[in-house]
């Protein structure tokens, strides 16, 4: 992933949470302009790519699935152990029909 390609998935999950890039930015105590030139993937730091990153976990997304290649924007909002339950009701209901 490069900063161009970090900088698109920082605005589309920014977008999801309904933030604009002064809230953002706010949130970070950076300047809005920091948060317009990673989204556009023209600067940053690893400092600020790592606030970010711990914003969004904080908000509720999962981290982990930003470097998930492809990047596959429903991942980021799934809650796992849902997803650990929808697939123990599909077993059981198929062991039911044993």
């Amino acid at each position: 992933m490069n900063l161009e390609q970090f900088g698109v998935l920082v605005r589309t999950i920014r977008e999801k949470l309904n933030i604009n890039q002064k809230e953002l930015a706010k949130e970070l105590d950076v300047k809005q302009t920091i948060i317009s030139r990673l989204e556009l993937g023209k600067g940053g730091t690893i400092e600020i790519a790592f606030k970010v990153i711990a914003y969004f976990q904080k908000k509720g997304i999962r981290s982990h699935m930003i470097f998930f290649e492809p990047f596959e924007e429903e991942l980021l909002f799934k809650d796992p152990n849902q997803e650990l339950v929808s697939q123990l009701k599909a077993i059981s209901t198929l062991v039911q029909k044993l």
